[in-house]
């Protein structure tokens, strides 16, 4: 008994020794790099996953966190589909626009409509998936022709339909329009501007003709007023207000012969009569357009219901301009559903006392802007 004591005794020290190395051991172990927190994905720029771009190759980025090259791997999927690894697709570090973490680029081809990229990204830590939704739409080529007139003679005079006219002239050139602006136009001018445009139009695929000032209706047939139409002094019969005014139904049979795949036609026309003291007898109606059939492909937007006044406004633009300029910058907006929600703000901002109108034949999808 005594030599095994002795012998314990001496192997003490050496017991106590490896008690001390593993606890050392222990703290040294670098758990961080044996079990690390699982990838992180972040598609920098871009808001809430999703995306609209108007070319087919999409540079893709990504910027990835908790990912050491030679060791992890990364997956990529367009619309389900695993891209090839290439050569090209690398993970470097850079410092802008990824602080702290890598950044993976590479330009992926986009089919029409909305697209699915999906990265997958593993370390000894998890593996992370993060999806992108890209929607890719072909650019339309965008003609508008834009008209405002305001100098009309004497009490016939309107303040706003040349702003109205310069408003929605910069706004659908943001909108990506190549826009035609006149503003304080003779018949003879007006004339030649709508053949222009209808001429040109055989090169776009979307049309737009946006007309402020007085209109009114004839025997059914609505007629925009140019500022030399209204003589003064004397009231001119029914004839001479055919001849001396522009008919819409001259301008729809026009944009019918034309292959452009929507046409829009705003009208805000809808004031009082230019032609004071002919309501009754020239006119026979209480002011106001009429309804009409809209030519094949296409929308009208009035004002207005058929038959009724709309208030040129009393501030820089006409109440119903006004609103529109606003929503039809408001992504995502599907044509018709602009102007549903147009006509039911103006509604609303009127008390009640204008109710702007729109008929359409349109069969497609069209978006002022998409996001």
């Amino acid at each position: 008994m005594r030599f095994i004591y002795l012998v314990l005794l001496g192997l003490s020290p050496l017991w106590s020794k490896a008690q001390s190395f593993a606890g050392d051991a222990r703290i040294r172990l670098n758990t961080v790099s044996m079990f690390p927190a699982p990838p992180t994905v972040l598609w920098p720029g871009v808001v809430g996953n999703d995306t609209a771009v108007s070319s087919n190759q999409f540079p893709l980025r990504a910027c990835i966190r908790n990912y050491v090259p030679a060791s992890d791997t990364l997956r990529v999927f367009l619309n389900r589909q695993e891209l090839a690894r290439e050569r090209t697709l690398k993970v470097a570090k850079e410092s802008d626009g990824c602080p702290g973490s890598y950044s993976y680029m590479r330009t992926v081809p986009l089919r029409e409509g909305a697209n699915t990229i999906q990265l997958q990204v593993s370390n000894p830590g998890g593996k992370t998936s993060s999806t992108l939704m890209v929607k890719y739409y072909k650019p339309e080529r965008r003609l508008a022709l834009v008209i405002g007139n305001s100098a009309y003679p004497a009490s016939a005079a309107l303040p706003n339909p040349v702003n109205d006219a310069q408003a929605m002239a910069q706004t659908l050139t943001k909108l990506g329009f190549k826009v035609v602006l006149k503003t304080d136009v003779s018949r003879q001018n007006m004339a030649i501007e709508i053949n222009r445009f209808v001429e040109e139009l055989g090169g776009y695929q979307v049309g737009l003709f946006y007309y402020a000032g007085h209109g009114l209706q004839i025997d059914g047939d609505n007629y925009l007023v140019p500022t030399d139409a209204i003589p003064v002094g004397r009231e001119p019969d029914k004839a001479e207000i055919k001849a001396t005014c522009i008919p819409t139904s001259n301008l729809f049979d026009q944009l019918d012969k034309t292959d452009a795949l929507a046409k829009i036609i705003i009208l805000d026309a809808c004031r009082n009569n230019p032609f004071e003291g002919t309501s009754s007898r020239a006119l026979g109606n209480d002011g106001g357009l009429a309804e009409v059939r809209s030519p094949i492909g296409s929308i009208i937007a009035y004002s207005t219901s058929p038959g009724k006044k709309a208030s040129d406004g009393s501030g820089q633009n006409g109440l119903y301009t006004k609103v529109l300029l606003d929503t039809m910058q408001q992504p995502n907006l599907p044509l018709e559903m602009v102007f549903k929600s147009v006509a039911q703000t103006v509604d609303k901002e009127s008390s009640h006392s204008q109710l702007p109108w729109f008929n359409t034949s349109i069969t497609g999808d069209f978006y002022f802007l998409r996001r």
